[in-house]
């Protein structure tokens, strides 16, 4: 899982290097309110685990 979770970042973050941003957003002004079944179904989608790590750059 480890594994594959980092060869999808990876080919996030390269997909991610070509692009152009269109605005720069801050981290801080961004709220995002969404109801329970939204939530667990991100969760869902991305794997995240009891225990697991999430990390946000900036």
């Amino acid at each position: 899982m480890q594994t594959e979770l980092s060869t999808r970042i990876a080919q996030m973050q390269q997909k991610l290097s070509n692009m152009q941003p269109v605005a720069r957003v801050l981290a801080d002004t961004q709220l995002f309110v969404s109801s329970d079944p939204v939530c667990q179904n991100l969760v869902s989608l991305a794997d995240i685990r009891p225990g697991g790590e999430v990390f946000l750059t900036v």
